[in-house]
């Protein structure tokens, strides 16, 4: 078994986002130590900027037992400002420590604070953490509530979170949920605001951040020069957790290109970070390092950072990441050999997926109730406001007369009458139009399926007529000539060819069954009847075929299975006799209910663009099968650089 997590690294990484909770800029200076019973509100703020300016550095243990005497001395004076900000500290190190819950309990708390004491200009900095923490535990639908609700309040109320800062975040997410140009919008928006107030601490986490959409987008070149910026600005101010995970994210960029060489020094650079690091961007860095020396095949070395990733994955109680490094280690004994152990891990990595799939239904119930219970708040305040506008629509009538009233209510309803003509003659012009495409469309498909089939029946015939059935009229001209003879025995080297000619004729005739319907297929399931599949047509081409999986595939109807079947087999087809190919890539991933298919060739490629519309029944035929299945399918080939094909299903998996 070889390691094949190629350019997939995005199943299991989560994006980047650390809790931006004030302006940057400001550097580490020494403070007079806190003193027992003061209650100057301007001295706890100075200590406030202190214990911050500590968590960025990494000194966690001496910040948190800052924060602590400034809550209890804020608690004791009345003073909430300081009750709020120092809660927020102590979250903020719950997150630097993994303690998810532990944070959103001391926002929580700080919220009901905000309540009471109306400290207006704290409410967006709390949503923000509370978001942040969300996301980093892939909880992306409750994250997007939170980051929503920072961005409304913002927008009407003063704030001491800068806005950049929240673009930043909410476009984390954005590339996060595959949506890296939503993602780039926001950033670029954020990256003017940073520079123009010199917030270098958000600048850095936006540079970063571009650099993750644009990963995502596979412009490593361009996503690499954003995160060597990040890098930069994070060693210029000392931000630790920005420059660890911007130095990790380079070495995965170089792993999803395929060298492990240029990954390794950025890794080497991360371990040596001085400070308290993110539990979660210690555990990326482990296992970036445990594959990288899977594609040096050092397996020895590579187990010890995978075991430590695994550790950190299960103390911060992630099944995502558990899972994520488990498959990995599957990849890693099976090609030591431990294959006991490989099949422990890939059943355990099996289930996580499945509960993970169990949960994440829960928690789009959760946001969908979330959602509906805003909705019916803005429901109940728009009633108001209509009612209001009632009121004053009563007033302004009374005031304006009933003969003014009377004639602009005619002239509504004969305006209202004719945009209704109008509207009516437009949808009968649409509904017709519509339904003629309908027509059109169903007899290109019935044509192209009619066609696609009898192309199938006609290649069957001649592998059956012109191999087949000429090895068969091979074995009995050669039995009809040992017959012919005088002898009354026939000596067994004579029989040999003919036992061999009639070997060569039963595996023919079983390739063409296997093809007409492969066992593997029912059996095994897809990915593997395309594996074994391409195996098998290797042997009798000339160029290289490499066959990729990313991620697990489940089990799916076996009707669309068996059309993606034929549709390579076609798409193989069509390599073999056009495209002049030294390499073809077929390629198999399911996320999220989406099945993609690629299969790319560095052939010849098509002579013009209108040969993409214009190619034989081939083509034609697959984009009817695709269609027929409510997919999607794009052609993209230019001459002399090969041809790509990348097909979509939206489907769940088998029950």
């Amino acid at each position: 078994m070889k390691v094949r997590f190629g350019k997939y690294w995005k199943a299991w990484c989560i994006p980047f986002f650390v809790v931006l909770l004030f302006v940057s800029g400001f550097r580490l200076h020494a403070q007079p130590e806190l003193k027992t019973g003061y209650a100057d509100s301007t001295l706890i703020n100075k200590q406030l900027l202190r214990a911050r300016n500590l968590l960025l550095a990494g000194v966690a243990d001496s910040a948190q037992e800052l924060y602590r005497e400034l809550l209890r001395q804020s608690q004791h004076t009345g003073y909430g400002y300081g009750v709020v900000k120092s809660m927020i500290g102590l979250g903020n190190v719950a997150i630097n420590r993994a303690e998810y819950n532990r944070a959103i309990q001391l926002y929580n708390a700080a919220l009901d604070t905000c309540a009471r004491d109306r400290i207006v200009p704290l409410y967006v900095t709390i949503y923000n953490n509370i978001a942040s923490v969300y996301n980093l535990q892939g909880k992306f639908e409750q994250s997007m509530e939170y980051y929503q609700k920072a961005i409304n309040h913002a927008e009407k109320f003063a704030s001491e979170l800068p806005v950049e800062t929240l673009y930043s975040n909410i476009a984390g997410v954005m590339a996060r949920l595959h949506q890296p140009d939503n993602a780039l919008y926001y950033l670029e928006k954020g990256e003017r605001l940073a520079r123009e107030n010199e917030n270098y601490y958000t600048l850095s986490d936006i540079c970063h951040n571009k650099g993750m959409a644009l990963s995502f987008q596979k412009k490593y070149a361009e996503s690499d020069v954003n995160f060597k910026q990040a890098v930069e600005l994070a060693r210029k101010h000392g931000y630790i957790n920005v420059r660890h995970s911007a130095l990790v994210n380079l070495a995965i960029n170089s792993l999803n290109q395929d060298m492990p060489e240029q990954a390794l020094p950025y890794l080497r650079e991360a371990e040596g970070i001085q400070g308290a690091v993110n539990p979660y961007y210690v555990y990326q860095r482990h296992l970036a390092m445990g594959k990288a020396l899977m594609l040096f095949e050092r397996y020895s070395e590579a187990e010890m950072p995978l075991q430590r990733a695994l550790a950190m994955a299960e103390q911060m109680d992630n099944h995502s990441n558990i899972a994520a490094v488990r498959m990995v280690m599957a990849d890693l004994y099976a090609n030591m050999g431990s294959y006991e152990t490989a099949f422990r891990h890939l059943y355990t990595a099996k289930q996580l997926n499945d509960s993970l799939n169990i949960r994440e239904t829960a928690d789009n119930i959760a946001a969908v109730e979330v959602k509906y219970r805003t909705a019916q708040k803005d429901k109940d305040l728009a009633q108001q406001q209509l009612t209001i506008d009632r009121q004053s629509r009563v007033i302004y009538k009374r005031n304006l007369g009933i003969g003014l009233s009377l004639g602009g209510l005619l002239l509504l309803v004969i305006m209202l009458l004719l945009l209704r003509n109008v509207y009516r003659n437009r949808q009968k012009l649409k509904d017709a139009e519509m339904h003629s495409l309908k027509r059109d469309k169903e007899l290109n498909e019935i044509n192209a399926k009619l066609t696609g089939e009898e192309m199938e029946r006609t290649r069957i015939a001649r592998d059956l007529h012109d191999d087949i059935m000429v090895r068969f009229a091979a074995v009995k001209m050669n039995l009809s000539a040992l017959m012919g003879t005088a002898r009354p025995s026939v000596a067994k080297d004579e029989l040999k060819p003919v036992v061999q000619q009639l070997d060569k004729a039963t595996a023919e005739l079983r390739r063409t069954a296997h093809n007409l319907m492969p066992d593997m297929l029912l059996q095994e399931g897809l990915a593997e009847a395309v594996y074994y599949f391409c195996n098998s047509l290797q042997p009798n081409v000339s160029f290289k075929i490499v066959f990729h999986q990313l991620g697990e595939l489940p089990r799916l109807d076996v009707r669309l299975e068996l059309a993606v079947y034929r549709i390579i087999q076609e798409l193989l087809q069509n390599i073999i006799k056009h495209a002049a190919a030294k390499e073809a890539i077929v390629q198999l991933s399911y996320n999220m209910g989406l099945l993609s298919i690629t299969v790319e060739d560095n052939g010849k490629g098509m002579r013009t663009a209108n040969d993409v519309e214009t190619d034989g029944l081939g083509l034609k035929s697959i984009k009817a099968r695709v269609e027929e299945l409510k997919g999607n399918i794009d052609i993209e080939s230019h001459p002399g650089e090969g041809t790509s094909v990348r097909i979509e299903f939206e489907h769940s998996p088998k029950l």
